[in-house]
């Protein structure tokens, strides 16, 4: 066995997926996520802040928790704001914090899911166009 009978390589995009990514040049397309833990002496001013920042980018609030715990008053929000507008929020909404317990970020690129997912709209568009144009043909 020599080696090109073992090399292994990725499936080829579908022609679709293919023409789209051809024809014009797609803008990456990220998701970002972050964690960020962190202690406040005023809960409702900090509250306060995250929220202005919420308004001022566009987000909403997906989800919010509030727990008291040992003596300790715990708030979790779970923010939704724009992939664009994330750096400058979370600058915003924790402006005067100077320790974080935890700052996690992350960022996923789902380009290629989203070229896959048009391509297939596409397709399906077309297919109903056929379907259409079939049922005015027929009596």
């Amino acid at each position: 066995m020599n080696d090109a009978e073992v090399a292994l390589s990725e499936p080829a995009p579908s022609t679709k997926a293919a023409e789209i990514t051809e024809a014009q040049p797609i803008e990456r397309k990220l998701i970002k996520e972050g964690t960020l833990t962190f202690e406040t002496a005023d809960l409702t001013q900090t509250k306060k802040q995250i929220m202005q920042a919420i308004k001022k980018h566009q987000g909403y609030i997906a989800s919010e928790n509030e727990s008291n715990t040992s003596g300790s008053l715990n708030h979790t929000v779970i923010v939704r704001v724009p992939a664009k507008q994330f750096d400058i929020f979370i600058d915003d909404a924790t402006k005067g914090i100077d320790r974080f317990d935890t700052k996690d970020i992350q960022v996923k690129d789902v380009t290629e899911e989203f070229v896959d997912i048009q391509a297939r709209l596409k397709t399906k568009k077309e297919l109903e166009q056929r379907y259409l144009d079939l049922l005015k043909k027929s009596q």
